[in-house]
């Protein structure tokens, strides 16, 4: 990575909100500016990033502020106790430790079935507080790489994107000419495919 780069990752003092908002925004318009800028580029040094204060504070605030917050993973631990009882600044200070020193182990998901509108039940998988942390910072390390690459015409989980903006793409579509819509999907795609610990996917 560029020596512009480099990251400040002192344990403390944390950013307060606006600041951590600003420095990471910032980082991210870097990354994508450099994916886009050259295609071929590989990103060597991202994980100092991961575990960077603001972007694990900026990952908290949206875990936080998650519908699902109130509800716990196989540890028991929801976000509310976090608050109330333990601490954020000790909880960002233990994930981002056990991150730095690469001890990290994501728990097992736990798993729950929900009703669907066909009568059908669907897995569920409700990962622990600590975990959806990590996947929230990793997500705003590599959502802006990732962004520099997708098509216009790609809508499914971006950022900014909704499926209201697809069916209004398709209505276009349809004053051009077009008359038909392929709706696919591929049946528990994600329960079929293999799944590697963090650990294992690192290396």
């Amino acid at each position: 990575m560029a020596e512009d780069a480099a990251v400040n990752t002192a344990a403390w003092p944390w950013p307060g909100y606006l600041a951590a908002m600003v420095r990471v925004r910032s980082m991210q318009a870097k990354l994508h500016q450099w994916a886009g800028g050259d295609g071929a580029r590989q990103f060597g040094d991202l994980y100092n990033l991961v575990y960077d204060p603001a972007f694990l504070l900026m990952a908290w605030e949206r875990v936080a502020g998650n519908q699902g917050a109130r509800t716990a993973g196989v540890d028991k631990t929801t976000v509310s106790w976090i608050t109330d009882v333990r601490g954020v600044e000790e909880f960002l200070l233990g994930v981002r430790a056990d991150l730095k020193a690469r001890a990290f182990q994501p728990l097992e998901v736990r798993r729950v079935m929900i009703p669907k509108a066909n009568g059908k039940l669907r897995k569920l998988g409700i990962p622990t507080v600590a975990d959806r942390v990590v996947q929230a910072s990793l997500k705003l390390v590599l959502e802006p790489i990732f962004e520099a690459d997708f098509r216009p015409s790609s809508y499914g989980f971006r950022p900014g994107r909704r499926a209201h903006d697809a069916i209004a793409e398709i209505h276009q579509f349809g004053t051009r000419g077009y008359r038909w819509v392929l709706d696919a999907d591929i049946e528990a795609a994600l329960d079929a495919s293999s799944h590697c610990s963090f650990a294992d996917c690192r290396g």
